[in-house]
């Protein structure tokens, strides 16, 4: 017996299964493939499935932490050997809203889950924040993008795109305020740029050559790969130009 199951859907279900390996519609390796996956994998390819704007690519953990997160003392534009986080540019927006007065400074926090996936097709950020669920599941931590941007300090390979494509996170400010923050390795160094959610500039799929935004963009292009970045226990989830 299955819990929560309707029984003459699930005899129905069957049947029809059956059918399309029958008619070769469905091969036993195909079958013997998805029964083989884990819940979390059947449950993260169901999400893709029902995305036609993000393609789930994977999850990474952010460990938890006992100290607060002082903005102003980790992003810093520093492109020194000695720097562990080799940082280029700050965005005015991104100083103005992330870094003025005491900055922003978070505090400790547990374990972490993040999922990201990659933009389908141009977009806006309001119609990415509605295929997230909104924006309390849109929303990541600054210190969340600091740890990854920290694992890859000079720009080694690792989970965020270092090939110059954006990473794109939703971050509230000191006000409280939802942003798109936007980070890409560039030159030696990463570049964090802000902006408004409301922004009319369009994300694109592709590098950051013409603005856009997933790569950002202000009615320009930024082509390329996107990644956007979201607390896996509220769904799939990342700007700039």
């Amino acid at each position: 017996m299955i819990i929560g199951a309707d029984a003459a859907k699930l005899a129905g279900l069957q049947i029809d299964l059956l059918q399309k390996v029958r008619q070769g519609h469905v091969t036993l390796g195909q079958l013997e493939w998805f029964t083989g996956l884990s819940k979390e994998e059947r449950n993260n390819l169901f999400l893709s499935s029902r995305s036609s704007l993000l393609e789930f690519v994977s999850t990474v953990v952010v460990p938890a932490n006992t100290c607060k997160f002082v903005a102003r003392e980790g992003l810093v534009c520093d492109v020194s050997v000695a720097a562990a986080v080799k940082i280029r540019y700050l965005s005015e927006n991104f100083i103005e809203w992330f870094l003025g007065g005491r900055g922003k400074i978070e505090a400790p926090m547990t374990e972490q889950v993040l999922r990201y996936a990659k933009l389908r097709k141009p977009s806006f950020d309001g119609a990415i924040i509605a295929e997230l669920g909104g924006e309390a599941k849109a929303e990541t931590a600054l210190r969340e993008m600091f740890f990854l941007m920290k694992k890859q300090g000079h720009g080694q390979p690792g989970v965020l795109l270092n090939n110059a494509y954006a990473n794109i996170f939703y971050v509230r400010d000191i006000a409280g305020a939802l942003r798109t923050v936007r980070a890409y390795w560039y030159g030696g160094g990463w570049s964090v740029h802000a902006y408004s959610v409301g922004s009319p500039n369009r994300w694109d799929d592709g590098p950051p050559g013409v603005l856009s935004q997933f790569c950002p963009w202000l009615l320009c292009h930024c082509s390329g790969e996107l990644i956007l970045w979201q607390l896996d226990t509220l769904t799939l989830g990342l700007h700039d130009v």
